[in-house]
């Protein structure tokens, strides 16, 4: 019996380990997190700054993972409470599972927003919920739904970044 219990054990242990792979005799990240901030708007006297968030497969497999229709933004997060990441209008939302080809990317543009005028020399990162599943159908990775937060690389909000003026811009489309 006490060999059956360390059996099932190292079996949740092996499938609980969903955020690392050995490439290289080095062990490194399943899943990267990137950020780029692309244009800043304003309207209404509330600053809207364009982020392009990118998730980045290292593995040779592909990545599956969950994610939501409409409200998919939710598994995103910022680390600062100066910004925060301007939500969208759902009138239908469901669970969606997503699939990242091996050494591929799946990218995502993102609001942020701030009513605070001057944010030149904000540093901030973006953190992604990475729940990880085994297949398309939704099938959980190991023995849990695990949820892993990755942290992308810091960027800063320089003077550099293109200030748009779009009298026709809608930060809810």
């Amino acid at each position: 019996m006490k060999k059956f219990l360390k059996i099932i054990a190292a079996v949740i242990f092996i499938g609980s380990v969903t955020a690392f792979v050995r490439i290289g005799g080095k062990e490194k990240s399943v899943l990267d997190v990137k950020a780029e901030l692309e244009w800043i708007q304003t309207k209404d006297s509330v600053y809207y700054l364009s982020a392009k968030v990118s998730l980045i497969n290292n593995s040779p497999d592909t990545i599956y993972y969950e994610s939501m229709s409409c409200s998919w933004r939710d598994r995103y997060t910022i680390n600062t409470d100066t910004m925060s990441i301007f939500g969208s209008f759902c009138k239908k939302n469901g669970p969606r599972n997503v699939a990242i080809l091996p050494y591929g990317t799946d990218a995502r543009g993102i609001t942020l927003d701030n009513a605070k005028r001057n944010f030149v020399g904000l540093k901030f990162k973006m953190g992604f919920h990475f729940i990880r599943l085994k297949d398309e159908k939704g099938n959980p990775y190991g023995s849990l739904y695990k949820d892993t937060l990755i942290w992308s690389n810091e960027v800063e909000i320089t003077k550099d970044i293109p200030v748009k003026y779009d009298a026709k811009f809608n930060p809810w489309w």
